[in-house]
């Protein structure tokens, strides 16, 4: 039920709503000026300190570089022939940070400072800005400092140049002084590289990690007139300023200013301009509301006052004129109603005779019978009325009908009810009333024509049939219809019902997308047995048929054919339908299933192919163990001037090759793992660089050592692995040929530096490896190590050789930069931790025949007679005294029996009654200070570094020769 207002709150009312939305609009008006005006005043002082901190970096950079030119500019004719010997007499710098250099005719270093003297004579002609002689470079990395620094060249009498690298670190201090304005103190200065990473920020830990910076920054719109742009950054908004430095580029210097600050300003400001115009606003406001009261709202009040005691049944109405203070308007409303009155006067007894036969009629009915005036309104309802709604009828009467119908009825009954006033025959249509309490109350409408004499509509009369039974059958029909689809359409597989010919009568979605046809394309139109190949079709048609004979569910997996002939493996089920003689078939894809138990059989043959490949490795070695112990034997007795000598070392040879090729069988079983020793890398570098030369004779490898380096545990394999894929990827970047620049050094990294890294700081040895190839862009850079990217074709390459590398180096504590410029060659720097021991003598005990001589006694363990044999033979060769056992269990016996005269025990790892592992725990048991030297055909993989951690004296792997077995055993017995 709506309201009704007397018109004295409808004028305030009327009032305050306009006044507000003039004073809304005004203030927004005078809101944006004054944001426009405090936007200006701040983008102003941004772009100044910007500007004004580029002016002050460039200034920094270009001074000392002025301080050369006057000396260059000046330079005596007489001291020309000894230029070098002149410049470092004149210049003295300033920022003893900064470096120079003399580079001769074809771009060598033919003087640098002492403190990197070591780079004397390098060619510096691949570095762009000094083969194009820019007299100004782009902020770089230093070649020499690895120092972030801007170069300046100035060219010198016949044809030398001097190159002053200036250190860019001094710019801090500047920065950090910086403060040109009070908006300073609110917003902050920061510079980012080219690359995004951070340069110079108040935040001293992202210049020290070398941030990226550049890449969080998130911009949220394109810049405004004033160059002013919007971000976000850490979840939070900035407006900031940015200008990139011109000479020397490569740097952008950014001012950002925290979003909340500017609105802070502006909501201040706002705020005082709102409340002044509020005061001056409702002043005038209680100004009109009184004069309106006064001439408009009294007068009516009055009027009111006055019909109100007017009485229908008390002869002539009247409204005294006094009532309308002398208003034309109000005068002649106050007439209208008289007349009304009396009208109304004189048809009152004739309606009351009717509307009592009409009372009698409609109360006998059961249904709602009611009556509308043409607006719609309630004229009559009768008794039922209110039994259906709860709603009193007195409450109901001069209401819209629209008041008591549900939300969603409402449109297309006011239709109904506006053709049915304009003449138009409306069909019975159903509606729900909402009663009391909110009940919904669903009714079936009969509604006709009310008319007068002369046949004009006057309004509507209805009957309103309860039909809540009626819809709660037709609710519990349409469930079951719904629960019905939802299983048929949601289910996990494709399922289809057919007619008794086979004819597809309903499939469900998941049909549609196994078979690629839509609904319209199968439905009545396509018959099942056309998706399935011929054999298949006859296995199932031999179990099922539809006239009633094999009418039992069927199972079976069958190929299906989609819409573009594409085969998917199935599992078809198909079944009768009770009581008709149409069927319901259920099809479930497995064909990824079958893909997946075909992958899970291949991985389970690999697993089994590299059991096999380390047993036949370990067994080979065996084999390979006898010859090379033999071959040992005969190398003792034949001397070096003998007929058979050299055969014997090719049958030597023959069987080392041999153990690498089971070492790579070996490798390939267990998985990979590491085998670390302390190295020398100059010697692992130089042996590398002496094949590739080899094979590679296009290429020059230019060689630089650090002679005192230090050792690093490593993996040679891997490492020897890591410089050919360099190597390789260096020779691709140069197809007609180049110069490979190798340098090892010392270097010791910290905190600052290894940041980005995550590794941890302290003594590192660094192999530089660096080409004169074509170069690569900044976003190749970002992606070479990421496994598959590749810039080679697929008959070159398949992208896991940088990334191996990357593995390789990260697994061994290190890391790999990389350093290059289109067109500019390539550096990649390889940084791994020193260890701070001694370099292993096994890097090269192939290349050693020393044999070391004994007198102990020594038990001899294997399971297999042939290697004891030959073992025996070598240990006495050499003045041991043997006891052998064949096996663990025999060896545990034979050391209970010898424990006093046994010294020594080699022991194999691999047996068939005993392993290495337990012998090892019980001969342990039997001695703690036993020493056991560990031998197998296997590699020292996991198994073996458990013995190992155990506390085992050594290990060595089958074959050895005698050389090797000798020093082994002297090492343990002597150490």
């Amino acid at each position: 039920m709506s309201k009704v207002y007397s018109l004295r709150k409808r004028i305030r009312s009327i009032l305050i709503i306009g006044g507000l939305f003039i004073y809304a609009l005004g203030s927004l008006i005078l809101g944006i000026l004054e944001v426009n005006k405090k936007k200006s005043e701040y983008a102003l002082a941004m772009v100044n300190s910007v500007d004004l901190c580029k002016a002050m970096i460039t200034d920094f950079i270009n001074r000392e570089n002025e301080y050369i030119q006057n000396i260059v500019a000046t330079i005596p004719d007489h001291e020309r022939p000894n230029i070098s010997a002149y410049l470092k007499r004149e210049i003295r710098l300033r920022n003893l940070r900064d470096v120079y250099y003399i580079l001769g005719e074809e771009n060598h270093i033919i003087y640098i400072d002492d403190r990197f003297k070591q780079y004397q004579g390098f060619d510096l002609s691949h570095i762009n800005y000094i083969s194009n002689q820019t007299p100004v470079s782009r902020v770089r990395q230093s070649l020499f400092s690895q120092k972030t620094v801007v170069s300046f060249l100035h060219p010198l009498p016949d044809n030398k140049k001097l190159v002053l690298e200036r250190d860019t670190s001094g710019i801090i201090p500047i920065v950090e002084l910086f403060n040109v304005a009070e908006i300073i103190k609110k917003g902050e200065v920061f510079i980012l590289s080219a690359e995004g990473t951070v340069v110079y920020h108040p935040d001293r830990d992202l210049i020290k990690t070398r941030h990226n910076l550049g890449f969080e920054l998130e911009e949220l719109a394109k810049p405004d007139s004033k160059g002013i742009r919007e971000l976000y950054y850490n979840n939070q908004k900035y407006l900031y300023y940015k200008g990139a430095l011109e000479n020397p580029a490569g740097w952008t210097v950014y001012f950002t200013l925290p979003n909340n600050i500017l609105l802070r300003d502006i909501s201040i400001s706002v705020v005082q301009i709102f409340l002044v115009y509020a005061a001056l606003f409702t002043f005038l406001l209680l100004f009109l509301l009184f004069f309106l009261n006064k001439r408009l709202s009294n007068p009516v009040d009055e009027i009111v006052k006055g019909i109100s005691l007017l009485n229908i049944e008390d002869g002539e109405p009247f409204i005294p004129q006094s009532k309308t203070c002398k208003t034309r308007e109000l005068f002649q409303i106050t007439d209208a109603i008289s007349n009304m009155v009396r009208e109304l006067n004189e048809s009152n007894e004739s309606l009351r005779v009717s509307e009592e036969r009409y009372r009698v009629l409609v109360e006998t009915l059961t249904d709602i019978v009611f009556t509308l005036d043409v607006k719609g309104r309630f004229t009559y309802i009768s008794p039922e009325g209110e039994k259906v709604t709860g709603y009193k009828i007195q409450d109901l009467i001069g209401h819209p009908f629209i008041e008591i119908l549900a939300p969603e009825y409402i449109q297309p009954t006011v239709e109904n009810f506006n053709k049915g006033i304009s003449g138009e025959m409306v069909p019975v249509y159903e509606v729900d009333l909402v009663g009391s309490g909110k009940k919904r109350i669903p009714v079936e409408l009969k509604v006709t024509s009310l008319a007068d004499e002369s046949g004009a509509p006057v309004g509507r009369i209805g009957v309103a049939r309860d039909i809540k039974e009626r819809r709660i059958a037709e609710k519990a029909l349409r469930d079951s219809e719904e629960r019905y689809r939802a299983v048929f359409e949601n289910t996990g597989t494709a399922m289809v019902i057919f007619e008794e010919g086979f004819t597809l009568n309903i499939v469900n979605r998941k049909f549609e997308i196994l078979s690629g046809f839509s609904r319209k394309e199968v439905e009545g139109r396509k018959n099942w047995r056309e998706f399935i190949e011929a054999e298949d079709l006859k296995k199932i048609e031999k179990h099922y048929s539809l006239n009633g004979a094999g009418n039992i569910s069927t199972e079976h997996e069958i190929a299906f054919a989609d819409k573009s002939g594409k085969k998917r493996d199935v599992f078809f089920s198909l079944a009768i339908i009770p009581g008709t003689k149409s069927g319901v078939a259920s099809i479930l894809d497995i064909t990824e299933k079958n893909r997946l138990e075909t992958q899970l059989q291949q991985a389970q043959r690999m697993e089994s192919i590299g059991t096999l490949a380390g047993g036949i490795a370990h067994d080979f070695n065996n084999l390979l163990m006898v010859i090379q112990g033999n071959t040992s034997l005969m190398l003792m007795d034949a001397g070096s001037m003998g007929d058979n000598y050299q055969r014997l070392k090719s049958i030597e040879r023959a069987v080392q090759s041999g153990s690498d090729l089971t070492s790579q069988l070996l490798g390939f079983a267990r998985g990979g793992k590491y085998h670390v020793e302390s190295t020398n890398l100059n010697k692992l570098v130089k042996e590398q660089n002496r094949m590739f030369s080899r094979a590679r004779k296009e290429i020059n490898i230019r060689e630089n050592y650090d002679e005192n380096l230090w050792a690093v545990d490593v993996d040679r394999g891997q490492i020897q692995q890591v410089l050919l894929n360099l190597y390789l990827n260096s020779w691709q970047a140069m197809p007609g040929g180049g110069d490979i620049y190798v340098q090892t050094e010392n270097i010791i990294l910290d905190e600052t530096f290894i940041m980005p890294y995550k590794v941890a700081p302290g003594t590192y040895v660094k192999i530089s490896i660096s080409d004169t190839g074509v170069g690569m862009d900044k976003e190749t850079q970002e992606r070479i190590f990421e496994p598959f990217f590749t810039t080679k074709s697929k008959e070159r390459g398949t992208g896991l050789g940088l990334a191996s590398v990357y593995g390789i180096i990260k697994n061994h504590k290190g890391f790999i930069d990389v350093y290059s410029d289109k067109g500019q060659g390539a550096t990649f720097s390889i940084y791994l931790p020193a260890s701070g021991l001694e370099v292993s003598s096994e890097m090269f005990l192939r290349e050693k025949d020393d044999i070391h001589r004994g007198h102990e006694t020594i038990l001899l363990v294997d399971d297999e007679d042939t290697i004891l044999d030959v073992g025996e033979e070598i240990l006495k060769e050499l003045g041991y005294t043997v006891v052998r056992a064949k096996g663990g269990i025999e060896a545990v016996e034979a050391y209970k029996e010898n424990r006093d005269t046994i010294d020594m025990v080699i022991l194999d790892m691999i047996m068939p009654d005993m392993g290495g592992s337990e012998v090892y725990d019980q001969l342990k048991e039997i001695n703690p200070e036993i020493k056991v030297l560990l031998s197998s055909g296997y590699s020292i993989d996991t198994m073996a570094t458990e013995i190992m951690n155990k506390g085992c004296n050594g290990f060595i792997q089958k074959p050895f020769n005698v050389g090797q077995i000798s020093q082994k055993i002297r090492g343990i017995l002597s150490g």
